[in-house]
């Protein structure tokens, strides 16, 4: 009988040293995957509060068929053009006009090094002769935008 009473205590001490350690490894794991997410969302907190991008519309050069407007990365990070989506807007009617991928496909770097020209095409938006408000809607992959008005 107190050999049978050995083994029990010795199973029963043995499923709590599992049970304890099942129970901890799930804790420990829990604990990393939290501070992990938490860690990537830090990150994009950061490159969000370090991209800022500047629009400049060259009034002068507006034709029914284009739109001429510069983005320039003024933030310290760089931003991948492939994920940048561009609207106009007509502010009369709140009409938008969405265009994704019209930048292409390079990297606008840092500091406003890079800064291009790029010719927007809808006739069908502006007219030319109703003098209508617009705005050019500039997002970025990581949800910054900025907005730049004009006539046409």
């Amino acid at each position: 009988m107190p050999v049978g009473e050995l083994i029990a205590a010795a199973v029963g001490l043995i499923l709590i040293i599992v049970v304890a350690y099942v129970l901890v490894g799930s804790t420990i794991g829990t604990a990393e995957t939290m501070a992990s997410a938490q860690r990537d969302m830090t990150h994009l907190q950061v490159v969000q509060l370090h991209t800022d991008i500047a629009i400049t519309v060259n009034t002068t050069l507006i034709t029914p068929l284009a739109v001429p407007f510069n983005i320039t990365n003024t933030g310290i990070e760089a931003v991948d053009l492939r994920y940048v989506d561009v609207f106009i807007i007509n502010q009369t009617t709140n009409k938008s006009t969405q265009y994704s991928s019209v930048l292409g496909n390079g990297i606008l770097n840092p500091k406003g090094v890079i800064s291009g020209s790029i010719p927007l095409y809808f006739p069908d938006i502006c007219d030319g002769a109703s003098l209508s408000p617009y705005s050019i809607e500039v997002v970025t992959g990581n949800g910054i935008y900025n907005f730049s008005d004009f006539i046409c």
